[in-house]
């Protein structure tokens, strides 16, 4: 079973949720609201793919991937975002990008598509 960790506070969540069931025969998605949520499900659970939002409260997408790459270096992560919305998340997501803690990245208008397409390629699948 692929077991997805999904970080979005939108009703984006819950479209991407519908395609990934769709899209993959056996697969559990656990959807959390914000990044802090995200983390903790992290910790006491076996994930093999996480997905985040770049804007969320609590903990943003940056951060949790950090977080999440700390402990675990080889999980693939997707962060996505609609916009940047300032030069400080831009400033922070280009330092990560940089360091290659992300696996892909993707706008608010490709991620359905990439999403599936970069999890295939990142697990075999």
């Amino acid at each position: 079973m692929l077991n997805i960790l999904l970080a979005e506070d939108s009703r984006a969540g819950e479209i991407l949720v519908e395609l990934l069931h769709r899209t993959f025969q056996d697969i559990e998605v656990s959807w959390k609201l914000d990044g802090a949520l995200a983390l903790d499900d992290f910790i006491y659970d076996n994930f093999h793919v996480v997905i985040t939002d770049l804007q969320m409260s609590e903990l943003n997408g940056v951060q949790l991937a950090k977080k999440i790459k700390d402990i675990n270096p080889n999980i693939p992560i997707f962060l996505w975002t609609g916009t940047v919305s300032s030069d400080i998340e831009h400033s922070l997501f280009e330092q990560v990008i940089m360091k290659d803690d992300l696996d892909a990245f993707s706008d608010e208008e490709s991620i359905f598509r990439q999403c599936v397409e970069n999890i295939r390629d990142n697990l075999g699948i």
